[in-house]
């Protein structure tokens, strides 16, 4: 969840140059691997996202199997200049209740 929140996040910072005044809706495509896996979490990263943030609409795109897929899916899409603005392959789960901290969860 942590690593999909810093990947929204690095997205508007991208665009942040973007004038967020405008009525104008901005659309981020977020592709990624693994639906069965991650959709509903991403689902719910994303509308929290989009109900702080009313200006921005995240469309999540769920059409890779596992990470060799999305990156097939990526190449393809760079050829005929449909890329996503984010692509996500993995997700590193992160245990913060740890005694270390943030470590890895094993």
């Amino acid at each position: 969840m942590r690593t999909t929140a810093m990947t929204l996040t690095g997205a508007l910072f991208i665009l942040g140059t973007v004038n967020c005044a405008s009525s104008e809706q901005i659309s981020l495509r977020v592709a990624y691997a693994f639906p069965s896996r991650d959709a509903a979490y991403r689902e719910k990263i994303a509308n929290e996202f989009m109900r702080r943030y009313p200006d921005f609409q995240i469309k999540l795109e769920s059409n890779a199997a596992d990470c060799p897929a999305l990156l097939q899916r990526t190449l393809l899409s760079s050829m005929t200049n449909d890329l996503p603005d984010v692509a996500a392959s993995s997700v590193i789960p992160i245990c913060l209740s740890s005694p270390g901290g943030d470590r890895y969860a094993s």
